[in-house]
């Protein structure tokens, strides 16, 4: 009877052993297929990240083309403007250039003492210029000198 339960005894550790050991092969698998799964995931996270990537890059790269030619197109518009500008510039300077027939006649000026002055009418056509004639005509007069270049 010894026999018998001793053996008995070894054949339950014999099944405990057995046990224990396709738990343990159980769990290996399941931390195995646990990190395939998490392999698997961050393959994937590594995937949309690249195209997420992917899709940044191309969206610069739309943005910049659509830049360049905005670019392209405020220069073009800049050059047309400064063209217009000279062809302007130019029309106005020939509309005020007098012409060798339509030369203005000077000004006849006479002052608070009478004198008679001609003044030509290129200076005295802007008020500058007419100011310094008026200026000019009264410099060496000792009492009103002072005070018309002073203004009064």
């Amino acid at each position: 009877m010894k026999e018998a339960a001793e053996e008995e005894r070894r054949s339950d550790q014999d099944n405990q052993l057995l046990e224990i050991r396709e738990s343990i092969t159980a769990l290996r698998d399941d931390q195995i297929a646990r990190e395939e799964a998490m392999k698997a995931q961050r393959a994937a996270e590594r995937t949309e990240e690249a195209a997420e990537k992917q899709k940044v890059a191309e969206d610069a790269a739309k943005l910049l083309d659509v830049a360049k030619r905005a670019r392209e197109e405020a220069e073009t518009r800049a050059e047309e403007d400064a063209k217009g500008k000279e062809e302007a510039e130019k029309k106005a300077e020939a509309a005020a250039a007098p012409k060798a027939e339509e030369k203005k006649l000077p000004i006849a000026f006479e002052d608070a003492v009478g004198r008679k002055f001609m003044f030509p009418w290129h200076i005295s056509c802007t008020w500058k210029g007419m100011e310094e004639l008026v200026n000019q005509a009264f410099l060496h007069i000792d009492l009103l000198g002072p005070r018309v270049r002073d203004g009064f």
